[in-house]
């Protein structure tokens, strides 16, 4: 499906035919951008050494034997992605392990020294040519950190990393897209030191020249990073572009100066700058499966193309791009659960897209009105701007044709390079306009159309003000036993089944896990919704509900009131607050980052309030500590082996309670 091919309706609102050529407004995309802003699915495949450690972040210190995918099929991994409409892949050649999927000359930590294809293997080589056969285009990650090189962190390193991307854009045909993230230093192997090596982000890898490479070798390909210089990371790992998502944007480092990978304001990427001085937009990166690297108890948690079709609107549909993650796994092949998925999705692509109901339209300055010829269900709305000469329109409204009057249906600030508008109800009318309400020059609208085909929205969708809400509750009709309900976030979603199975015969495990920050009122009502609706013994609540979105006193604030609730709506469950970062920092986590301070401060702020309340606290970091995994952007996570042994710990003191 290409950008061809979906543009049905060309417009151009502009001034009458006799006035000058527009001109272009603000800063406007490079040819290669254009060429980019074609392929708005792209998939990512995040493969290595860590598919068969079951880690998501390798130490470096990993045998290259380990990798081993027997069955490996690039073609069909390729036919899996196409089948769910994906125009472009991208390989992590090179994770922040140092293993590298290629036979590279910079080191033995490769494909090389492994059993696979007899140690002539070469996965970036079988996924390019797969990828051209089946007419996808591809690109290449290769992580900036290198946790197993024993020069990372010195001037050595950097003429190997360059080596490296010139080893892959020299040697495996054009690449649209060259992928970097922010990543960048910590604990490591290092070639045998396990040391912590930390870097200048701003300085160490010379970006600029890096950059310089990249253009030399690959000309028509773009460049990723959250600064850019191409197209600018959303600022989270969740799908989701702001509302409105400008194109433009300027990336500024955290502490002043200009932005390098690593470090930046990523608070300002969702939306980006209205006025921004670069063309820079936004690509939203996220995992079909909580995690970014294939693990065998996630097979059941694979996004459904429910949840696929949201990410789509609130990426695409906003301007931006959707780069899925859909991890091979150790055979070498995607999952069947994953498959499944990617193929309904597609399906339902195809099935939104096949129907334009738009005959004709009639264009004056700063209206378009869509005749559909008779009365029809329309479910979806498409619009863009001819973006090669800027984004120009500030808002808009969509209205239609009813009672002999116009009735606004949808507004909207943004349109830029694609907005989706999809209807809840399918709008029943015979026409459709589109009126101009704000613009810094005369609007050039590119297309302007009406689907009529298959309904756009789930018809459970996830309301917009929420990422994600997972609500598992257990079964009421069995044997009398006590209920336990967990509540928190994404590691509440990995340790519930465990947690359950652990308690068998002991009690039933229901859970309300989400997205939301503590800080936020609407995740009150959806607690007091859940113990409305059922009643528990034990409630055993995290703090992992800490998005940045509020202040420390809006999170503070909050907590009493969830107290409340659980009071008035759970006056016999027994409570317990557990905590996965240490609130006594015994070690230096919040040494990471700003964002991992923060943690700490509400940590400090609950566990405060609930020592005066006589709840108990859960201690779970001190039982994974030697499990975490420390993220620059958002603090620590955990490998498998400590969600086990998070839920087994969690289980024992719900045990005690009951």
């Amino acid at each position: 499906m290409t950008r061809r091919t979906l543009f049905t309706t060309p417009l151009a609102v502009a001034a009458p035919l006799a006035s000058p050529a527009p001109v272009p407004y603000g800063a406007v995309p490079s040819p290669r951008q254009l060429r980019w802003h074609q392929w708005e699915l792209a998939a990512f495949l995040h493969f290595t050494v860590n598919t068969f450690t079951d880690r998501e972040w390798g130490l470096g210190d990993e045998d290259p034997s380990i990798f081993n995918p027997t069955a490996f099929d690039a073609q069909a991994i390729v036919s899996g992605l196409k089948a769910g409409g994906f125009q472009a892949v991208i390989l992590t050649c090179k994770h922040h392990d140092g293993f590298c999927l290629w036979p590279t000359k910079t080191t033995e930590h490769c494909v090389r020294n492994s059993p696979w294809r007899g140690g002539k293997g070469d996965v970036v080589k079988e996924i390019a040519e797969a990828a051209r056969r089946q007419n996808l285009q591809f690109g290449v990650y290769v992580s900036p950190w290198d946790r197993n090189n024993p020069h990372y962190g010195q001037p050595e390193y950097i003429r190997i990393y360059r080596q490296q991307l010139t080893e892959l854009l020299t040697g495996y045909g054009p690449i649209f897209e060259v992928w970097h993230d922010g990543a960048n230093g910590g604990d490591g192997y290092y070639g045998g030191a396990r040391e912590k090596r930390l870097i200048d982000k701003q300085t160490y890898y010379h970006w600029p020249e890096t950059w310089d490479l990249i253009r030399r070798l690959q000309p028509n390909g773009v460049i990723f990073s959250d600064a850019g210089p191409d197209i600018r990371w959303v600022g989270n790992e969740k799908g989701v572009a702001g509302d409105p998502c400008w194109a433009t944007f300027d990336p500024a480092g955290t502490h002043g100066g200009p932005g390098m990978p690593g470090d930046t304001k990523s608070e300002e990427a969702a939306t980006g700058h209205r006025h921004g001085s670069h063309w820079m937009p936004a690509e939203c990166d996220v995992s079909i499966r909580p995690g970014w690297f294939w693990h065998e108890r996630e097979n059941s948690l694979v996004k459904s193309p429910d949840e696929l079709l949201d990410l789509y609107f609130k990426s695409v549909g906003r301007g931006a791009h959707l780069l899925l993650n859909v991890p091979p796994d150790r055979r070498g092949l995607l999952h069947e659960n994953d498959l499944a998925s990617l193929a309904a999705f597609g399906q339902r692509l195809r099935g939104m897209f096949r129907e334009n109901a738009a005959a004709r339209a009639t264009t004056t300055a700063n209206e378009t009105i869509l005749d559909l010829k008779q009365t029809t269900p329309i479910q979806l709305i498409r619009l863009r701007e001819r973006i090669s000469l800027g984004q120009r329109v500030d808002s808009f409204a969509l209205e239609h044709w009813q009672n002999n009057g116009w009735q606004t249906f949808f507004t909207g600030s943004s349109i830029g390079p694609c907005r989706l508008v999809p209807l809840t109800s399918a709008l029943v009318t015979g026409k459709i306009r589109l009126r101009i309400t704000g613009t810094q020059a005369p609007p050039l609208i590119e297309e302007f159309s009406a689907f009529a085909g298959e309904p756009a929205l789930p018809v459970a969708i996830v309301r917009e003000n929420i990422e994600w809400l997972d609500v598992w509750l257990p079964d009421t009709n069995r044997h009398n036993l006590p209920r336990v309900l967990l509540i928190g976030d994404s590691i509440t979603r990995s340790y519930t089944k465990q947690v359950e199975a652990n308690l068998k015969g002991k009690a039933y495990v229901g859970r309300l896990a989400t997205s939301k920050s503590l800080g936020d009122p609407a995740l009150l009502d959806e607690v007091a919704l859940i113990l409305k609706e059922q009643s528990f013994d034990v409630i055993h609540f995290n703090n992992g509900m800490h998005g940045d979105g509020y202040t420390e006193e809006q999170y503070g604030a909050a907590i009493p009131g969830l107290l409340e609730i659980f009071r008035r709506l759970a006056p016999r469950a027994k409570l317990m607050w557990a905590s996965t970062t240490d609130v006594r920092v015994k070690d230096d986590l919040a040494q990471i980052s700003p964002k991992a301070n923060r943690i700490l401060e509400r940590n400090r702020i609950a566990a405060a309030i609930m020592s005066r309340r006589n709840i108990p606290i859960d201690d779970l970091f001190s039982a994974i500590k030697d499990h975490g995994e420390y993220h620059v952007e958002d603090g620590v996570h955990f490998n498998p082996q400590g969600v086990e042994v998070l839920a087994a710990q969690v289980s024992r003191e719900i045990e005690g309670l009951l």
